[in-house]
C-alpha cells in the first residue's frame, strides 16, 4: 500500500509518499513498518532576491515504541541556494550562496488511530540546525570599483515538520 498526500500551509508545499509494509513471522498481532520521504520545496523571491530550499525527511528501519507510537529512525537532508542583488546610493552588492546538508539524523513518528484509521506522522526532534552548511560569496562596488570579495557562511535549518 502507498498513501500520498499534499498540504499547503503558509505557502509552503509538502508531498509525502508512505509504503506499508507488512512484518514477517511475526509472534504477535501483524503491524505495519512504515517507510518513505517527506519533502518540503521552498521558494522566495522578491526584487533582486531568489532563494531556493528542498528539504527532506526520510525514514524507514526497525522503529522503537514510544506509548502508542512508533519511532522511526530517520534523517533530514537540504539542498538549494540564491542570490542577491542590490543597490542603495553608490553601492551595489551581489551575493551568491548555496545550501547543502545530507543525512542529519531526524527520527519520526508514525500512529494510526484504531477509531477512524487516521494516520499521524510528527517528527521527534527539534529544529535542526547545522552550521557551515549555507556558503557562498558576496561582492560589493563602491561608485564603480569592485572591493574584495567577501565569504558567506552560514547556518541551515529545518523547517517545521508538521
Amino acid at each position: 500500500m502507498t498513501i500520498r498526500l499534499a498540504a499547503v500551509h503558509l505557502g509552503v508545499c509538502v508531498a509525502l509518499s508512505i509504503a506499508a509494509v507488512t512484518l514477517a513471522n511475526a509472534q504477535t498481532p501483524q503491524q505495519p513498518q512504515w517507510a518513505g520521504w517527506a519533502r518540503c520545496q521552498i521558494t522566495v523571491s522578491g526584487p533582486g532576491y531568489n532563494d531556493t530550499q528542498t528539504h527532506t525527511w526520510t525514514m524507514g528501519g526497525a522503529p522503537s515504541v514510544e506509548g502508542a507510537f512508533r519511532v522511526y529512525p530517520g534523517t533530514w537532508s537540504v539542498v538549494g541556494g540564491g542570490t542577491l542583488q542590490s543597490t542603495q546610493g553608490n553601492q551595489t552588492r551581489v551575493a551568491q550562496w548555496a545550501r547543502t546538508v545530507t543525512s542529519v539524523s531526524a527520527p519520526i513518528a508514525v500512529f494510526v488511530r484504531a477509531s477512524d484509521g487516521r494516520m499521524f506522522i510528527q517528527a521527534r526532534h527539534a529544529q535542526l540546525r547545522v552550521a557551515r552548511s549555507v556558503n557562498g560569496f558576496q561582492q560589493l562596488t563602491i561608485d564603480g570599483v569592485a572591493q574584495k570579495p567577501g565569504p558567506i557562511g552560514a547556518e541551515a535549518s529545518s523547517g517545521r515538520f508538521r
